[in-house]
């Protein structure tokens, strides 16, 4: 009965992951099949200037590309959330310091974002290279809650060592929260639903997707932008 509750389970997952999921969890796979796509961060006016570009994960297994969406839930069903964000935060800092003129975001989860021992190598790269932690946006997403104190901590030092932070999906999941437990958020990203809700769409080079307030850039007003697709 169990075995055969085992195999349904198995079957309902994406069959592409599973090899790389069970069996003692074969992370090489998923670090040697990831990639990432940077989506333009624009200003919804006719200018469309980027503001920066945000990296997303895609993973690349047997010849087959997976979306977020596919995956996540069973990296995070495998207690490797933590260990995926941490992952997919050092692939942006090496592009970042590749390329001296690329200004990154990535996603980190409520889940992962806790000022703990398994960030300290994050952060002491970051402290190495000021130039790098400038350049360099961390969006906490919207799927889960962050912890009000560890989470507001992981924030505050990541701002303390010249990142900026963004709240993903304001109006959406858990967006509302954590922009609450965050206080001081250098960017809020509002949920595309919420923005439509309230404007008609802007014509620009960027679609009306979700709408970003940027006070991190520091001019005297905070600039609107959008996210175009790559």
């Amino acid at each position: 009965m169990k075995q055969a509750q085992a195999r349904e389970e198995r079957d309902t997952q994406d069959p592409v992951l599973v090899p790389t999921l069970e069996h003692g969890v074969r992370c090489e796979a998923i670090e040697a099949g990831l990639r990432l796509l940077r989506e333009p961060i624009c200003r919804p006016d006719r200018s469309g200037e980027v503001l920066y570009r945000e990296c997303l994960a895609r993973l690349y297994v047997q010849g087959q590309v997976r979306l977020p969406d596919s995956f996540l839930p069973q990296l995070e069903a495998a207690g490797l959330m933590r260990w995926f964000d941490r992952l997919v935060m050092e692939r942006v800092i090496d592009a970042l310091r590749a390329d001296g003129d690329a200004v990154l975001g990535c996603n980190v989860s409520g889940v992962s974002a806790v000022d703990d021992a398994w960030w300290e190598p994050v952060y002491a790269r970051l402290e190495r290279e000021p130039q790098v932690a400038a350049r360099l946006v961390i969006e906490i997403t919207e799927s889960a809650p962050l912890d009000p104190i560890a989470g507001r901590s992981f924030v505050f030092r990541l701002q303390r060592l010249g990142c900026r932070v963004a709240v993903d999906d304001f109006g959406k999941g858990y967006g509302v929260y954590t922009a609450m437990a965050i206080a001081h958020p250098d960017i809020v990203k509002l949920d595309r639903t919420l923005l439509l809700a309230a404007h008609p769409p802007m014509h620009s080079r960027c679609p009306p997707n979700p709408l970003f307030r940027c006070r991190s850039m520091r001019p005297t007003r905070p600039p609107l932008a959008s996210s175009s697709p790559s």
